[in-house]
């Protein structure tokens, strides 16, 4: 039986990864208000080390990486890096979704070479929204630019992965999915091909 260390545990707390398991936890965290917060540029930054140290501990590429993911999303950009980090990986990397991969979750989810989600988790896919000042209409309309690509990024990465299982759909039928919140059941987005295995 393995021994369980104080130190790994601690080490699991504190920094949401367990080198042992070469494990990494994405969640979220409780803000000095009470409210949750998603993942951020902070959480992004703790993940893509994580990622970074446990990818070059294996430079060969024959230790496999886990992610235990539960989010109900966040700042696109800080989960767009946590899906390039993925996606650059050396390692095998599997991805257990657990309770919500919502939004931004979703699309890190698509990152992983291997996708499962449990019985009772749920997937949810949007389009996203975006906090604008009202004040200021030439940044706006800059950063709607920017999200509208953003947006079509994420549509691409779906419906390459439908594709594989379901040849005929179409962008259209993605477009209808991210409009409203379309939220999957594990056997739902297996049919989809957007992931692989429900565990």
């Amino acid at each position: 039986m393995a021994r369980i260390h104080k130190d790994d545990v601690d080490r699991y707390h504190d920094y949401d990864m367990h080198i042992p398991t070469r494990t990494v936890f994405i969640g979220s965290y409780i803000d000095g208000d009470g409210d949750e917060v998603g993942i951020n540029h902070q959480i992004a930054q703790r993940v893509v080390k994580n990622l970074h140290i446990l990818d070059t501990l294996s430079a060969d590429g024959d230790k496999p990486i886990n992610v235990i993911l539960n989010s109900a999303g966040g700042d696109v950009l800080s989960g767009m890096s946590i899906y390039d980090q993925i996606t650059r990986c050396k390692n095998h990397v599997t991805i257990m979704g657990t309770g919500r991969i919502m939004s931004i979750a979703a699309w890190i989810m698509q990152a992983a070479d291997h996708r499962t989600m449990t019985k009772s988790s749920r997937m949810m896919i949007h389009t996203g929204r975006m906090g604008l000042p009202e004040d200021h209409p030439e940044i706006n309309k800059k950063w709607m630019s920017q999200f509208i690509k953003d947006e079509e990024i994420f549509e691409n990465i779906l419906l390459e992965k439908i594709r594989i299982k379901k040849p005929n759909f179409t962008t259209s039928q993605v477009k209808k999915l991210m409009r409203f919140d379309t939220i999957l059941t594990p056997e739902q987005a297996l049919d989809l091909n957007l992931i692989d295995e429900i565990v």
